[in-house]
């Protein structure tokens, strides 16, 4: 459930296809600098705790496909909050942090929580 004191406008709500969206370059740094420093902490995957889900593929274990993922991303301001719901190759995110765009935070929890950070950082 999102904090009542950090819900965002309808505006911040950013609906994108990871395939098909263009992105600068700096977010891609931005975004590759947060991976590598392990700035993304996964809370919630599929409805499970994340632990649950490192260990069921720590142990081989055939986790479903992402569908929905939260986690906190410190950034260089602040720790924020960060909510993905996926679906088809679109993704709705959501960012506590105070960009209007999509965000470098959103990108790397996307990019642990699909396990593709592991290869692109």
């Amino acid at each position: 459930m999102l904090l009542a004191r950090h819900h965002p406008p309808p505006s911040a709500t950013h609906t994108w296809r990871f395939r098909t969206c263009r992105l600068s370059p700096n977010l891609i740094r931005k975004t590759r600098r947060l991976i590598a420093s392990s700035a993304v902490t996964l809370t919630s995957v599929n409805g499970m705790a994340a632990q649950a889900v490192e260990v069921y593929r720590e142990v081989g274990v055939t986790v479903t496909p992402v569908w929905y993922a939260r986690a906190t991303v410190a950034g260089d301001h602040d720790t924020y909050t960060v909510e993905l719901f996926m679906d088809a190759g679109n993704v709705a995110s959501w960012c506590a942090c105070p960009s209007t765009r999509l965000c470098a935070h959103e990108l790397a929890a996307w990019s642990v929580a699909t396990d593709v950070g592991q290869v692109s950082a």
